[in-house]
């Protein structure tokens, strides 16, 4: 039996003990947040019972589903039967906007707990005249042990959240004590968690039309693949999957047309990308060129001469890939190294310097951004301008040497395990949905490298197995420390529980080698480009300082008159 279906089976078997000898302990009560005011965006909800104190502070995507109903868990506590002090206090903004008036709402009142246990219900409602008013109140409702009739909505709550062992555990509970369940949002959760067959994928008919156009262009039938490609990126889409889609064709249609010797509509596509995207920086390169290089009627619609397939560069033009954005300065335009242009290719040099003005001034660790550090000192010495690209190249030097400390200081991170107590920390925090991709793990700047890591299909993947693992390793403790185990009977239970603990601990121990060894290969590459970037640099001030166009008097800096 998988780990995970085992983790869930005894999760359900101590459950049912639980249930079976309720005089061994006192079950803990569950304190839950929901509400029915949604016209506001819940922002935190600070709660304090007794002199036990809690706060959570929710995500948009978090606060979205509580208003659709549902339930948050904010907090688990050992009450013992009797009288108890609530007070709590939930702060919301009207329509989510930051701008508007902080609604805040708080209650402070006892309570009393029964022999038997039970939850506690806080409900944020705005209704009536306290919508009017531009108000909300919190409620408080108590519900016996036995009533069930939070679970779907808890599990509603995890299944967005992405906890699904946590919201098959409610689910499966409720159902075995004759509660009336959403299957589909069962089914949605075994999948989702690695127990079940996937659903087939449906497919997106954008996402098809762009394939069958790059299929197109691949087989030769350009004018077919073009037409698609160009209604694709003229269609009007609020999906950000489907805008992020635009700009990649946006950017392939630019060095599409670049490649044919029609600069001009390079240049329209390439300034449709949007800034701040995936794809700026590379569309910055390209519009640099597509300035530089001047219409050619004779050659237009022909093929520019690319790397065979297989060579660096091969299939340039229709990828992304970082290691191939210097395609085109390593090939063209200038066939001889002292080419110094004047006139109007001169004045192209200018235009064309614009664009990549604006690049250099991003992110140093984006591969686009290094290759600009590089065209900027290139185009200016076709210019002539030999002290000025001297300094350019030597300010690439520079921030390119600090990146490599800093990639270098990185991969000691990972290799000294404290990426991997990062992240455990991060993941045994439960008073924040803002972490609910790593986000706050990125936010650190200690670990703010894994925003790069992410798109590493083998990193994710192991970060995702090494969450799973560390959230059953939770569950498991937990319940092996629960009083209804240290009963005779309890004890092949207790032994199975051991055994998965055992189990988890090797898996999650393989999770983080997964999770390092994919980190550090990632790195490596991004350390190589640099290399190579760094080797760039040097040669090119190697040739400006042996260029013979300067014997005519011109002395660049750092050199011996």
């Amino acid at each position: 039996m998988g780990i995970k279906t085992e983790a869930l089976r005894l999760d359900l078997e101590v459950r049912r003990l639980a249930d079976q000898h309720p005089s061994v302990a006192h079950p803990p009560s569950s304190v839950y947040l929901t509400s029915r005011a949604d016209t506001l965006v819940i922002q935190s909800a600070t709660l304090r019972i007794d002199d036990q104190k809690h706060r959570y502070d929710y995500s948009l995507t978090e606060a979205h589903a509580i208003n659709e109903g549902a339930a948050h868990p904010l907090v688990r506590l050992p009450l013992s039967p009797g009288e108890h002090r609530l007070r709590a206090e939930v702060v919301a903004l009207p329509g989510g906007d930051p701008r508007g008036k902080r609604v805040v709402a708080r209650i402070d009142q006892p309570f009393s707990l029964p022999e038997t246990g039970g939850n506690i219900e806080l409900h944020l409602d705005n209704s009536g005249m306290k919508h009017l008013l531009g108000g909300a109140s919190l409620l408080v409702r108590q519900h016996g042990a036995a009533d069930l009739s939070l679970t779907s909505p808890s599990a509603q709550f995890f299944t967005v959240t992405g906890q699904y062992f946590q919201a098959i555990s409610a689910l499966q509970y409720a159902a075995s004590r004759g509660v009336h369940i959403s299957h589909a949002t069962l089914t949605e959760n075994t999948r989702a968690y690695g127990i079940a067959a996937a659903s087939p994928p449906v497919n997106d008919p954008v996402y098809d039309r762009y394939n069958q156009a790059v299929a197109l262009l691949e087989s030769g039938s350009d004018e077919q693949g073009l037409a698609m490609l160009k209604a694709l990126v003229d269609a009007d889409y609020e999906d950000y999957d489907k805008q992020q889609l635009q700009d990649k064709v946006s950017l392939a249609l630019g060095y599409y047309y670049l490649s044919r010797y029609l600069p001009s509509e390079a240049q329209e596509h390439f300034r449709r990308v949007r800034r701040l995207t995936d794809y700026a920086n590379h569309a910055l390169i390209g519009l640099g060129w597509a300035l530089l290089k001047p219409d050619n009627p004779a050659l237009a619609g022909s093929k520019t001469a690319a790397p065979a397939p297989g060579q660096a560069g091969a299939n340039y033009l229709w990828s992304s890939s970082d290691d191939e954005v210097a395609w085109a300065r390593r090939r063209a335009p200038f066939r001889r190294a002292w080419s110094v242009v004047s006139g109007a290719m001169k004045e192209d040099l200018r235009n064309a310097l614009v664009p990549w003005m604006e690049l250099i001034a991003d992110d140093p660790f984006d591969p686009a951004v290094q290759e600009g550090m590089l065209i900027i000192p290139y185009a200016m010495t076709h210019m002539g301008d030999f002290a000025q690209a001297e300094r350019y190249y030597l300010r690439a030097q520079e921030q390119l040497l600090t990146v490599r400390s800093s990639i270098q200081a990185r991969m000691q991170h990972v290799q000294s395990g404290q990426l991997s107590t990062g992240i455990d920390l991060y993941l045994q925090r439960r008073d924040n949905g803002w972490d609910a991709w790593l986000a706050r793990v990125i936010a650190d700047p200690a670990t703010e490298y894994v925003n790069d890591l992410i798109s590493n299909p083998g990193f994710l993947d192991a970060v995702q197995d090494y969450r799973t693992l560390s959230e059953l390793d939770d569950a498991m403790r937990e319940h092996r420390q629960h009083p209804a185990l240290e009963i005779d009977e309890a004890q092949p239970l207790r032994d199975g529980i051991d055994a998965v603990l055992a189990r988890i601990h090797s898996e999650r121990h393989d999770a983080r080698q997964r999770m390092e060894l994919a980190a550090l290969a990632s790195l490596s590459v991004h350390y190589n480009r640099v290399e190579t970037y760094l080797a760039e640099a040097g040669f090119a001030l190697a040739r400006i300082h042996d260029s013979p166009r300067l014997s005519g008097g011109a002395t660049p800096q750092g050199r011996r008159p």
